[in-house]
């Protein structure tokens, strides 16, 4: 088995595998939220970097009209990567934000991926309190609790 199958091997999900575009795909649900959309994960292997990046789509659309504080706030976690950190973005021609990191394989430790996953989740869930509050600013949540401890369940591939 290849390093890339080992690691998704550590997920502990059935089926789960790199297609012709070294890509891999499935959805997460929520378990305090079974009612909600799923988030969609990407895992893509990348060969020549020996590096694997993965993604969390958020399943909220992105408001039509954003404040400038949430701009600021996309911009701020956009280039996150350069200090380290997870990034934020829209992939083309989708409404969702999606959160992502890159690891290393030449630094990859076991169980890396699990602990990646579980932080992205929680920022996926993070940024949906967001964009929920700036498209309806009228009402006033404290998602912090909540997502902090969110727990993820319903892996479907």
């Amino acid at each position: 088995m290849d390093i890339y199958k080992e690691i998704l091997a550590e997920l502990a999900v059935e089926q789960l595998n790199f297609d012709e575009s070294n890509v891999c795909s499935f959805e997460i649900q929520q378990e305090k939220k079974p009612e909600s959309a799923p988030f969609v994960i990407n895992i893509v292997r990348n060969t020549a970097l020996m590096e694997l990046a993965i993604s969390v789509t958020t399943a909220a659309d992105i408001p039509a009209q954003i404040s400038k504080e949430l701009f600021r706030l996309l911009g701020v976690h956009a280039i996150g990567p350069l200090r380290g950190d997870c990034g934020v973005g829209v992939y083309p021609g989708t409404e969702q934000l999606t959160v992502f990191t890159k690891i290393s394989l030449a630094e990859y430790r076991p169980g890396q991926i699990k602990e990646n996953l579980a932080e992205l989740l929680d920022k996926a869930q993070e940024w949906e309190s967001i964009l929920l509050v700036d498209t309806h600013p009228e009402q006033e949540q404290d998602k912090a609790a909540d997502a902090s401890s969110c727990s993820w369940r319903n892996i479907r591939v």
